[in-house]
């Protein structure tokens, strides 16, 4: 339109857009200032909420290390250690009683050591010997059943081996019952 004018109204147009692109960086100068005032504002209630997160976790930090500090003074390391000490005397203790009532009357306490020596060397022996008919154990062992298929039989002959093999009477002819 200013273009297209000439004049006093083209001057008129001049001064309305000149107002109107004063507003219009006045009204964006003031929305960056809302803007930032917002952003700081939100940036002091996080420090606020970050103060009170940090004030709670201190005094729990206060508390907690207080009450240590009073459960410690009905304990001491040492007091443990005579404590665990104790407990592995009673362990002992109870062992040796489990051993002694695990006793048998009827064997004799004097084992000969060279008697149990010469009767693993007996079992050692025993061991070996069969170790040594393990080429028996394959002999005497029955032949598996084929795993193969069994050979096709002539068109002909199949048909009648199927017909023989199905009646009982014929089964018995075959065997010789």
């Amino acid at each position: 339109m200013i273009q297209k004018s000439r004049g006093p109204t083209q001057q008129r147009f001049q001064q309305r857009a000149m107002q109107l692109l004063q507003q219009k960086r006045m009204y964006e100068g003031q929305r960056s200032q809302m803007q930032t005032q917002q952003f700081n504002m939100e940036q002091l209630q996080f420090s606020k909420e970050m103060m009170q997160d940090t004030k709670l976790q201190i005094d729990v930090m206060k508390t907690v290390s207080k009450d240590l500090k009073k459960e410690f003074k009905n304990f001491s390391p040492a007091q443990v250690e005579k404590m665990q000490d104790e407990l592995r005397d009673l362990y002992e203790d109870a062992q040796e009683i489990q051993e002694i009532m695990g006793r048998d009357y009827a064997v004799d306490e004097a084992i000969d050591e060279d008697d149990l020596r010469e009767e693993l060397d007996a079992l050692a022996f025993d061991m070996e010997k069969e170790k040594d008919a393990s080429y028996l154990d394959e002999a005497l062992s029955t032949p598996s059943a084929p795993t193969g298929r069994l050979p096709e039989l002539p068109s002909g002959q199949q048909e009648s081996a199927i017909a023989t093999t199905t009646e009982p009477e014929s089964l018995e002819a075959q065997l010789g019952l």
